[in-house]
């Protein structure tokens, strides 16, 4: 244990700022994404109150679980993305301003990455159009 501790050359490194890291180590993967996919459904708020960089991280990591070859994983990223896209269909779309907190912030998140949300999705559609081709 000791050796592992100060020899630093040899332990596994990864770039934490990117989305994909956490896909490098599997059970931590799983874990990972079951939490998130919890925390979308079940306190959804919390996320929403994030700051707009910690919020658009969170939803890049769905987008490369999204990519993943993992079924479970991938699956457990379409429920979390349904989750928020829910919340955004009933509390943002439906023609009023938004007038929760978590609504509010929601949309400056939208506001502040338009394109977030389109480019996630985009893989729900490829997803689709290559299961219909075989």
């Amino acid at each position: 244990m000791a050796e592992f501790v100060h020899n630093k050359t040899q332990r596994l490194t990864f770039d934490s700022s990117s989305p994909n890291g956490i896909l490098l180590f599997r059970e931590l993967t799983k874990a990972y994404f079951g939490f998130v996919e919890v925390l979308c459904g079940s306190h959804i708020t919390f996320i929403l109150k994030l700051d707009t960089a910690t919020f658009m991280h969170l939803v890049g990591s769905l987008e490369s679980g999204l990519k993943g070859l993992d079924t479970s994983i991938s699956s457990q990223c379409a429920v979390a993305v349904d989750n928020l896209a829910t919340y955004y269909f009933n509390n943002i779309t439906m023609g009023e301003a938004p007038t929760s907190p978590a609504a509010i912030r929601f949309a400056q998140h939208i506001a502040d990455c338009p394109s977030l949300f389109p480019e996630v999705t985009h893989h729900f559609c490829l997803s689709d159009s290559l299961q219909h081709k075989n």
